[in-house]
């Protein structure tokens, strides 16, 4: 794997991994929020719901582009699904 598509590979990764780490986040919000005995306004839920998609759909791409590197790596090396 050449240097340049290891430090793609790095800076995907730690992307994916603040990503992650929000996720979390937001999940203690709403478990908090869940467990208050006060109604949630369903435009603060939208909000989050939105935020939360928008966290997933980041991951799956980086996800993807990740392994796209990994399957031109291997073609580079002249694995056989690539001969």
């Amino acid at each position: 794997m050449s240097a340049s598509r290891r430090e793609e590979v790095a800076s995907i990764v730690t992307d994916m991994e603040m990503d992650v780490y929000k996720i979390r986040s937001w999940a203690l919000a709403l478990q908090t929020m869940g467990s208050a005995r006060g109604l949630l306004d369903p435009s603060g839920v939208d909000v989050m719901g939105d935020a939360l998609k928008e966290l997933a759909e980041r991951i799956i791409l980086d996800w993807d582009r990740l392994f796209q590197l990994e399957n031109e790596s291997a073609c580079e090396a002249g694995a056989d699904p690539c001969a």
